[in-house]
């Protein structure tokens, strides 16, 4: 898929492509639609920064609180661990 048919998409369909990346919380990836067209993934994920970053406080919480504990053996979603063996904190 390209980014321009990415921001073809409505608000439903790009919510269920996209609504997994930020701990499973679609409400990211809803809010950020509203910023289409996007010209590059840093514009796309710009859009799903600034969000966030316009959330209420309980939802930054919630979404703060959706990411794994890393201190303990719970398991951890594939994207998460892709995520974490990226940053070199797991092998």
């Amino acid at each position: 898929m390209t980014l321009a048919e990415l921001s073809a998409y409505d608000r439903a369909a790009f919510v269920r492509t996209l609504g997994w990346i930020f701990e499973d919380s679609p409400w990211v990836a809803e809010r950020a639609w509203d910023r289409r067209p996007f010209g590059s993934l840093d514009e796309l994920h710009a859009a799903m920064t600034h969000a966030v970053a316009e959330a209420t406080e309980g939802e930054q919480l919630a979404l703060l609180r959706a990411h794994p504990d890393l201190g303990t053996r719970a398991r951890i979603g594939d994207a998460s661990t892709g995520e974490q063996r990226g940053a070199g904190w797991i092998d």
